[in-house]
């Protein structure tokens, strides 16, 4: 599985820290320490806020001018360790100090100090991340970009391809449920990102029956993009854990037209010419195809069941159409092989299918549906599909 990618820390960290230099800093004691550091500095030595932004114009300067970070942090040392003198709570005085070090130990042991004060400032959570990456501690990664994105959630753009990089480890998967438990927004959103991930669906897969958050997005996005990578199992897995009643797979079943998860439940064509959809009381599915129109107009996968088997339904024609008009097809997922392909007439039918190919786990049923150029719109309700052995 993949492992954590540094360069992406960097591309984010780095810039976030430039980022977090331009901005005001924040809940300073005056507007003269925020607006003119150095003349509060002037009227008044003990003034520790006034140093730490003093510090952070001078290593934002630096930068601007091309430095790199390190020797731009070095230029404003000085003017950090005396905001620290005067206020040991400065945030940004421990982050120059931090990125001025070259020294691992002792820059670890300013950031693991900093953090125990403070936990809101984007710039040391940054370097704090940077550290936490460095080591390969996945906790502390995950906790850290919690944290970040609870108070600055408007880095969620930049940090969530990181945290998905996160999600496709295998050791730091299982560490997401003790964390992301709901209580923030970026949560659920971060869920949204990550669904639509092929890498890391798998593994948010394996974790999502203990993340304490209810999005039937998230559900569909996982189910069919593990289906469309031909990881069916685990998105067999995911449907049944989700607790919806599915057939049976040894007697009668009986395939109402959910639409909640596809393909275990149906996909339903849903275009302005050529459509279906459950009807009002939802006994019925509605097929709906505009002259010259035709194709899969729902479509579901079901577990395969024992054989021989009796496939049953009705159907209701609304005036006149061909006697091949709608058709039911069933396929072998594995190979996509057509067991059957017999059409459906108006009133009831029934489809024997005496035995499935040996290797066909799952079977993929689909509702044909064509008007041909000339002919009147196809309008016709089919009744749920029943499945029963013989």
């Amino acid at each position: 599985m993949a492992k954590l990618k540094l360069p992406r820390l960097f591309a984010i960290a780095i810039p976030c820290l430039a980022l977090s230099a331009a901005l005001a800093v924040q809940a300073l004691s005056s507007i003269s320490t925020r607006s003119a550091p150095a003349q509060s500095v002037s009227l008044f030595a003990a003034n520790g806020l006034a140093y730490e932004q003093l510090a952070f114009q001078t290593f934002q300067s630096q930068v601007n001018e091309g430095l790199e970070l390190q020797a731009a942090a070095q230029m404003a040392q000085a003017q950090a360790e005396q905001g620290l003198v005067h206020d040991p709570l400065s945030p940004k005085s421990y982050a120059i100090l931090a990125m001025a070090s070259d020294d691992p130990e002792r820059r670890s042991a300013i950031l693991q100090s900093a953090n125990r004060l403070n936990r809101r400032d984007i710039s040391l959570q940054g370097l704090v991340l940077q550290e936490h990456i460095e080591q390969e501690d996945y906790r502390g990664v995950v906790s850290t970009l919690d944290q970040l994105l609870r108070v600055h959630p408007g880095y969620a753009r930049e940090f969530y391809p990181l945290l998905v990089d996160v999600l496709q480890n295998d050791e730091a998967a299982p560490l997401f449920p003790d964390i992301m438990n709901g209580g923030a927004l970026w949560h659920e959103n971060f869920l949204l990102f990550a669904a639509r991930d092929s890498a890391a669906q798998p593994n948010l897969a394996s974790i999502r029956s203990q993340l304490n958050i209810e999005n039937d997005r998230v559900d569909r996005l996982l189910i069919s993009g593990l289906v469309r990578q031909g990881e069916e199992e685990a998105a067999l897995s995911l449907y049944n854990s989700l607790r919806v009643p599915r057939p049976a797979q040894e007697s009668a079943a009986h395939l109402d037209w959910e639409e909640r998860f596809p393909p275990y439940d149906w996909e339903l064509a849903a275009e302005r010419d050529f459509r279906s959809q459950p009807g009002r009381d939802g006994s019925t599915l509605e097929l709906y195809a505009r002259s010259g129109q035709g194709g899969t107009i729902a479509r579901r996968i079901i577990s395969a069941p024992s054989t021989p088997i009796n496939i049953s339904t009705n159907m209701a024609m609304r005036g006149q159409g061909r006697s091949d008009a709608v058709r039911l097809i069933l396929r072998c997922t594995s190979s996509q092989d057509a067991v059957i392909d017999e059409p459906l007439a108006p009133g009831d039918n029934s489809i024997s299918v005496a035995t499935l190919p040996n290797d066909c786990q799952q079977l993929t049923i689909e509702i044909n549906a064509r008007a041909l150029r000339g002919e009147p719109t196809l309008r016709a309700e089919l009744e749920p599909i029943s499945i029963e052995g013989r």
